[in-house]
């Protein structure tokens, strides 16, 4: 590479995570409930009409063993109170809570206690949050971008 860009002007960056950051899972499971978990931003770039749509479907064929957690903070003003007011409507406030933007330990938190971890984006440029899932030992269920 130096031949190409003269010497110290190429510095690679990782783009990842630090895998010892997140510590597997020391939460007993939930008897009988299945924890869902978003952790991203609170947009519709994120998908987020998608999931309520598949937590829709779920409910539609008698799954009902099943709680979703929604982390994260708003891309764009507003979006927080849309996507409340859109789970609301469809009668899922006992089943779904948003914890707005939890960062350190309280994100960590969160992955320790989720079952899986899902992300339904419409476009990502890297999806950090699958990589913190997944070092987190959770399964992920996720769109192909």
């Amino acid at each position: 590479m130096e031949e190409f860009a003269g010497k110290g002007r190429v510095h690679i960056v990782p783009n990842g995570i630090r895998c010892d950051d997140f510590p597997p899972r020391t939460v007993p499971r939930h008897q009988g409930t299945v924890r869902l978990l978003f952790l991203g931003f609170v947009s519709a770039r994120k998908g987020l009409d998608e999931l309520l749509a598949a937590v829709l479907d779920l409910l539609g064929t008698g799954c009902t063993g099943f709680e979703l957690d929604i982390v994260g903070g708003e891309e764009d003003r507003g979006q927080l109170a849309h996507y409340r007011q859109r789970y609301r409507a469809a009668g899922l406030d006992q089943r779904v809570r948003f914890h707005g933007t939890r960062l350190g330990r309280e994100k960590i938190g969160f992955l320790q206690r989720a079952d899986i971890f899902v992300l339904p984006s419409r476009n990502e440029s890297f999806g950090i949050a699958n990589l913190e899932a997944m070092a987190s030992g959770l399964p992920v269920v996720s769109t192909r971008t």
